[in-house]
């Protein structure tokens, strides 16, 4: 019998749910000429649990002292020009990692730095 990846990506999105907090996720675009920007800034509310990075996470990112890990559910869709503002404080994504097995996004593991 083989792995659901798609029960597993139900699983996470669930415990995100039940554990973890709200946060903004902030987006900016241009939407003016190159010489004129007109920077446009979207918000959406996501859910994610914060976490530490553990030396094993070195393998995947360059760390520095006070980087903070999140898990994101793969509802969203991140990109590392955006922002995450969370209990006051707003983190830019430095990095981050889809786990996504066989085409399913299950989380996202994001590097955020103050």
């Amino acid at each position: 019998m083989g792995i659901s990846y798609a029960n597993l990506a139900v699983l996470s999105e669930r415990l995100i749910r039940e554990n973890g907090r709200d946060a903004l996720l902030i987006s900016e675009t241009n939407t003016g000429t190159d010489y004129q920007p007109t920077i446009t800034q979207t918000t959406e509310t996501i859910r994610l649990v914060q976490s530490q990075f553990n030396a094993l996470d070195n393998n995947d990112f360059i760390l520095q002292a006070h980087d903070v890990k999140f898990l994101v559910s793969s509802d969203f869709t991140l990109t590392a020009n955006q922002r995450i503002e969370t209990n006051g404080q707003q983190y830019s994504i430095v990095a981050l990692k889809e786990i996504k097995p066989a085409d399913t996004s299950i989380l996202y593991i994001v590097q955020g730095r103050v």
